[in-house]
Parts: structure tokens; sequence; C-alpha cells
């Protein structure tokens, strides 16, 4: 049976590898992660950190619509979250 252990340096070893054109797309596809993740357990702080993935996506030279579009639904479903929170 294979083991899926791995020391920080083989994880560190795996981003050299990475082109740094394809951080921005990474980080797209975790905040979209952490999104869902948001919308499943209904926590504030997966859209935060969604959110968080959402601006390194960008920073790193994301500048598509559908990323600025995905980006703008967490915020809005983390201030929708809030706003209901808020109720309780």
């Amino acid at each position: 049976q294979e083991t899926w252990s791995h020391t920080l340096q083989d994880i560190l070893d795996l981003f050299d590898k990475v082109k740094e054109s394809s951080f921005p797309k990474f980080y797209w596809q975790w905040a979209l992660f952490l999104q869902e993740m948001g919308r499943s357990s209904g926590e504030p702080s997966d859209y935060y950190q969604a959110i968080q993935k959402y601006k390194l996506a960008i920073k790193c030279g994301g500048f598509s619509s559908a990323l600025y579009f995905d980006y703008a639904v967490a915020l809005a479903d983390l201030g929708a979250l809030l706003q209901e929170m808020s109720l309780i």
C-alpha cells in the first residue's frame, strides 16, 4: 500500500518545479475550493480564506474576467452570510 507522507522539503521542491505562470490558476482553484467549503460549512472564515486566495491569484497576474467574477461572488456570499448571522 502506497503511503502519502511527504516531508516539508518534498512539498517545497514540488513548488519549485511549478512554473510561476501557473500560480494564478493554482490560487484561483484553491479559492474556488475554499468558497465551496464556505457554502457547505457556513463558516465565514472559509470565505475569508477564499478571498485571500483570490487576491493572491490577482497579485500573481490573474486578470481574467471570470476570476474577477468568482472573486466578487465570494465577497457577496460572505456579505450575505454575515448579514444573515447578524439577524440571529
